[in-house]
């Protein structure tokens, strides 16, 4: 497995450059996962905040004790963070089933 990019560490957590195809967690048929690999990189435990979708690339929290995990995660639950995703669309991107941006080649979708 290639090496995962570590963009920011301190005494809590570490800041860690997911990339797309690479799943966070282990289970059945899946090989090399962010929480068995990153350990064995960076030589000691850690403790996922949140998860990114396997096909999602992305920044992932992940702290370096139960205590850090346990505040990282309630903080993310808050709206004091807050996550943006772009994404890289083909063809017409639709919310509900219903077509939006037609005939714009950037923009906005916000779905909740």
């Amino acid at each position: 497995m290639k090496t995962i990019s570590v963009i920011y560490e301190n005494d809590e957590i570490i800041l860690v450059n997911k990339e797309a195809g690479v799943s966070v967690q282990g289970g059945a048929g899946i090989a090399h996962p962010l929480d068995e690999e990153l350990p064995k990189q960076l030589g000691c435990r850690i403790h996922l905040v949140h998860r990114l979708d396997k096909e999602t690339a992305g920044i992932l929290i992940v702290a370096k004790n139960p205590s850090a995990a346990a505040k990282w995660t309630k903080l993310i639950q808050t709206e004091q963070v807050q996550k943006v995703y772009s994404a890289v669309c083909f063809g017409i991107p639709q919310v509900k089933g219903k077509p939006v941006m037609e005939g714009k080649l950037s923009g906005t979708v916000e779905a909740h």
